[in-house]
């Protein structure tokens, strides 16, 4: 049993986002999965990521759930997004097989066993609907849900305004790996990390 009377400082920050396909369930159908990591001590972006799109009908096949308001929601959305569900169009299982071992491989290069903290917008969120994905082909998470953080919470307890926040080049909002590099600049402001 790990030791709760001392923390122990992160490592290795782990920034997740994903795309879905439904917002009210954690059987959401994710169509894009992203997760960066950063390297404190060295203040740079891990070189691994986990930058991959799901496969839709393999999910829904599981009984996972597309949204009606969600399907608009993204109709909504930039064309440079919109255009990239086209990559989400096998039939086959296997490739979410894969997709899951390609994540925990990326988590495990990128931690190398070091502390961290997982931090998503919101991670009842993405982690919730990537743990439920998990579940549904039968493999278990990578991460301690101990280690589950939400920047939202952390920008509200550093007085940080996330959308003020300047975007990072080249951003395009919901865009699974912009969000990510944006997610973690907001982390990086409410950490006061770069700010003279």
């Amino acid at each position: 049993m790990t030791d709760v009377s001392t923390p122990v400082q992160p490592e290795v920050i782990l920034i997740l986002d994903e795309e879905t396909l439904a917002t009210d369930t954690d059987k959401a159908v994710i169509w894009w999965t992203c997760l960066i990591g950063y390297d404190i001590a060295k203040d740079e972006i891990i070189p691994v990521r986990h930058d991959q799109f799901y496969p839709i009908q393999p999910q829904l096949d599981r009984g996972r759930v597309i949204e009606a308001d969600t399907m608009l929601f993204w109709m909504d959305q930039p064309y440079e997004v919109r255009k990239l569900m086209k990559e989400c169009a096998s039939n086959d299982p296997t490739e979410i097989t894969s997709l899951l071992v390609n994540f925990t491989t990326m988590f495990e290069a990128m931690v190398q066993g070091r502390p961290y903290e997982l931090y998503a917008n919101s991670p009842s969120f993405d982690c919730n609907k990537l743990k439920s994905l998990y579940a549904d082909w039968g493999f278990d998470i990578p991460w301690d849900f101990r280690q589950e953080r939400c920047l939202r919470t952390l920008c509200s307890a550093a007085g940080v305004d996330q959308y003020a926040v300047p975007k990072v080049p080249g951003f395009i909002k919901h865009h699974a790996y912009h969000d990510c590099r944006q997610e973690l600049a907001i982390y990086k402001a409410a950490r006061g990390i770069g700010v003279e």
